[in-house]
C-alpha cells in the first residue's frame, strides 16, 4: 500500500510539475508577445478612426457641394456592385436593345443607367439625342468633309 501512496504521490508531483512548468512557458510567451500585441491593436484602433473621420469629412464635404452638382436623370435601381445591370438581364433571353427600349419606356427618353462602377446616360428618342446634339457640338464646326452628307447622327 505505500508504494501505492508513493506512486501516486510522483504522478501528481510530476504532472502539477510539468502543468507548472507549461504555465510558466505560456506566461513567458505572453509576456514577451504582450507588447506587440497591443501596439497592433493600438495601430488597427488608429486606422479604423482615421477612417472614420475621413468618411465623415467626404460626407459633410459631398453635402455642401450636392447643391452645386448637376441632377441625373431618373433611371433603374441599382445594387451594390452591379448597379443596374440586372435590370438588363430581367427578363431570360431579352435582347439588349429591347431591355434598354423597355427601361426607356419606364424612366422616359433620358435615364441614367450604372453598369458596374461606370455611370451612363441613355438617350433613347430623337428628339432627345438632337437637343444633347446642339447642346455638345454647337461650338464645333462641319466635321464632314465638303461635297459629302454628314453622318445621320450629326444632322
Amino acid at each position: 500500500m505505500p508504494l501505492i501512496s508513493s506512486l501516486l504521490f510522483d504522478i501528481v508531483l510530476t504532472t502539477s510539475f510539468s502543468l507548472t512548468h507549461t504555465n510558466t512557458i505560456a506566461m513567458e510567451m505572453l509576456t514577451v508577445l504582450l507588447p506587440a500585441l497591443i501596439s497592433i491593436a493600438v495601430v488597427v484602433a488608429l486606422l479604423l478612426f482615421v477612417r472614420a473621420a475621413a468618411a465623415v469629412v467626404m460626407t459633410i464635404k459631398n453635402a455642401a457641394a450636392g447643391s452645386s452638382t448637376p441632377s441625373l436623370p431618373p433611371g433603374p435601381s441599382k445594387l451594390p456592385l452591379i448597379g443596374s445591370i440586372h435590370h438588363l438581364m430581367a427578363t431570360g433571353g431579352e435582347l439588349p436593345h429591347h431591355a434598354l427600349a423597355r427601361l426607356a419606356r419606364e424612366h422616359g427618353p433620358v435615364m441614367h443607367l450604372q453598369t458596374g462602377q461606370v455611370e451612363l446616360v441613355i438617350i433613347s428618342s430623337c428628339d432627345a439625342s438632337m437637343e444633347v446634339k446642339d447642346a455638345n457640338f454647337a461650338y464645333r464646326s462641319e466635321t464632314a468633309p465638303r461635297g459629302q452628307d454628314p453622318p445621320l447622327w450629326l444632322r
